[in-house]
């Protein structure tokens, strides 16, 4: 068992501390070696406090987390300043010695102005309680955080602020990540008080909150203290909706809640925490990607989304929809300007979580102004560079390029392309003739009928106009039973440059590709045939570039070879030779070792309904596969799809579509 010692003065800004100094030394020279000490948190307050701001002391001193709000020369921090200098002297190492450090008070966390503060405005609690440690020359790796952690909605602390709302489950994570930016790495984190703050959401229990706080916990290092409340203060609040349910009810047998069994569950590992839903992105008038945190252990996830907040019933297709183990998902055949809800749950073969939080959305009008997002440049080069941004032509034709320059005035524009259409798609546009170690703006800008958007300004800097070559790793493809394709990219960097694939069953790698030479100042794609490998094991590799700059390495990536034998592999390759009453079909097929029959499915519909003649194709390589089909109509969509079969199995490839002209 451990013990967190919380010593409470309501005399803080008594001066000389004689008297805090007495009754300090007397409990600390008793605890300071005791086995059980985990660590000493330093709270209380003022005899008498100023609440109505007019200068004059109108209240007692409360018994809880110190004013550290109040600014580094207020009494408050003063006080904690001089306990922990104190406490060290008589021999308590600084890491277990801090002080109940309020985080996640948007108040408090915007720091607005207030006389009496330091400073003339209000601070960050963690950011004074840094401040102490740093004046009294703590090192990183000795200092303990004592946070004092209760999950709500972002603008319920807010007090008039102005505030753009985040969950409970969102602003608790954004409020960890905005402690560690103010703190940095190597300290210790205690939530040694936490809970679920009122006023209380009715969509998010202390249930929900404990899992919640116990996931953020763990995926950011943070210790576990005592969860507010544990049992109610009488048994009126046993059931009241304002407060926070507490763990154990006073009522008559004094029963557990369900979050007693929550906590079992997590201690010891038998259970999974539910995922946390974040906003959704990609809003169409039909679609939307909902969003959610990993779990940890989890194999999958299943969705649910509704059109009212309840769930008694679910949008087609999306009551308990198993999606994998992925973090997101495109869910469409919605309607237009409608409100939708959505939660997952996540599980293993253990079971399943608890259901998520739940977040709303709701779909654009059927037509108005496009929608852009401005992505990341890539592809960057010593004198070009791609830009690349996200568009939804909201139902209208629209018109969409990029401006850019060496300021946000940019003066440049790409070639305008037309999108069409209610969902989001990326747009491209390679440009070049810059200069090089110059740093560019840029952003998308889209108009249809209905108005004009611009994207938000990005920035990117060119590359030098020689140096060490850069490389990026890319996915191996054709991956066969003995065979491979390493892919990988290359700008030379305006210098002869050396490039090949390391390869082999670990990181050491052994294997080495054929060399190749490039030179120039562009990205090109660089691949290398490998054969000889052993059917059903894992490969590690990665492009090397050399030039007289330097050598670089690009990152690790591992493909798996398949079994000797199996159902054949396929790919749906676009088709050729397009014509008002013909095209050309083609594929790509792996036979995986059997004797397979090969052919395509076409039509006017995803039910195709014609295929092509049969062909035999035997192996382990990826061979192309093509069909000349006629009599088709002219100005009409066809889809297709390649198809295998063979003794393992049949295989189909995605579809395709072409228009004839």
């Amino acid at each position: 068992m451990k013990i967190i010692l919380v010593l409470t003065n309501t005399h803080m800004e008594q001066l000389p501390r004689t008297n805090s100094q007495t009754w300090l030394r007397a409990i600390l020279n008793v605890v300071k070696n005791h086995a059980a000490l985990d660590f000493v948190v330093f709270n209380g307050d003022a005899h008498t406090i100023d609440t109505d701001g007019d200068g004059i002391p109108d209240a007692c001193g409360g018994q809880a987390e110190p004013g550290l709000w109040m600014g580094s020369t207020n009494y408050a921090a003063t006080y904690v300043s001089w306990a922990i200098g104190y406490a060290m002297s008589l021999g308590v190492p600084a890491i277990k010695l801090s002080a109940g450090t309020i985080v996640g008070d948007f108040f408090t966390e915007s720091q607005p102005p207030n006389a009496f503060a330091t400073d003339g405005h209000l601070w960050s609690p963690i950011v004074v309680m840094k401040a102490i440690f740093d004046s009294l020359g703590i090192p990183n790796n000795q200092r303990l955080y004592a946070l004092s952690f209760y999950e709500h909605a972002k603008c319920a602390t807010a007090r008039g602020l102005p505030c753009v709302e985040a969950s409970p489950p969102m602003w608790a994570e954004q409020t960890v990540q905005g402690v560690f930016s103010r703190i940095g790495s190597g300290a210790r984190l205690v939530a040694y008080e936490m809970g679920d703050s009122t006023p209380v959401q009715p969509t998010w229990t202390t249930s929900q909150a404990i899992q919640n706080l116990v996931g953020l916990m763990a995926k950011y290092g943070i210790d576990g203290g005592s969860f507010w409340r544990w049992t109610s203060f009488n048994n009126s609040e046993d059931q009241d909706p304002a407060l926070a349910q507490p763990i154990k009810l006073r009522g008559v047998g004094f029963n557990y809640t369900s979050a007693k069994t929550i906590l079992e569950c997590y201690y010891t590992g038998a259970c999974l925490l539910p995922s946390v839903v974040k906003p959704a992105t990609y809003i169409a008038s039909n679609s939307f990607t909902a969003n959610w945190r990993n779990v940890s252990g989890a194999t999958g996830y299943r969705l649910d989304v509704s059109a009212n907040s309840s769930f008694t019933s679910y949008v087609a297709g999306y009551q308990n929809l198993d999606v994998g183990n992925t973090t997101n998902r495109n869910v469409t055949g919605l309607n237009a300007s409608t409100t939708y809800h959505y939660r997952v749950r996540a599980y293993n073969g253990a079971g399943t979580s608890g259901n998520s939080n739940v977040v709303n959305v709701t779909t654009l009008s059927a037509t108005g102004p496009p929608v852009v997002i401005t992505n990341p440049a890539t592809l960057i080069a010593s004198f070009s560079a791609t830009l690349n941004a996200s568009v939804d032509p909201h139902g209208l034709t629209t018109s969409v390029y990029f401006q850019y320059g060496t300021t946000a005035s940019y003066g440049h524009t790409t070639a305008t392309q037309t999108q069409a259409g209610n969902t989001y798609r990326n747009v491209i546009a390679n440009i070049s003739g810059l200069s090089a170690s110059t740093t560019y703006h840029f952003r998308i800008v889209a108009t249809n009928s209905a108005g004009t958007t611009y994207g938000s300004d990005r920035t990117f800097t060119m590359l030098s106009a020689t140096g060490p070559p850069v490389v990026t790793t890319n996915p191996a493809t054709f991956v066969a039973s003995f065979s491979a394709t390493l892919n990988g990219s290359l700008d030379p960097h305006g210098l002869t440059t050396t490039v090949y694939f390391q390869y082999g069953t670990t990181t050491s790698y052994g294997l080495t590709t054929a060399p190749q030479s490039q030179t120039g100042n562009t990205f090109r794609n660089v691949s290398a045939n490998i054969s000889g490998l052993s059917a059903s094991t894992t490969y590690h590799f990665r492009i090397v570039a050399t030039n007289s700059a330097g050598t670089t390495y690009g990152a690790d990536r591992t493909f798996a070879t398949l079994s000797p034998t199996g159902p054949p592999v396929v790919i749906t390759n676009a088709a050729a030779n397009v014509a008002s009453s013909s095209a050309t079909l083609n594929g790509t097929v792996d036979p995986h070792g059997l004797i397979t029959t090969v052919y395509f499915q076409y039509g006017t519909t995803t039910s195709y309904g014609s295929t092509t003649a049969s062909q035999t194709k035997t192996g382990n390589t990826y061979q192309n596969v093509s069909a000349n089909i006629s009599g088709l109509i002219a100005s009409t969509t066809y889809h297709f799809r390649i198809v295998a079969t063979n003794s393992a199995g049949t295989t189909h490839g995605s579809d395709r579509a072409f228009t004839t002209p």
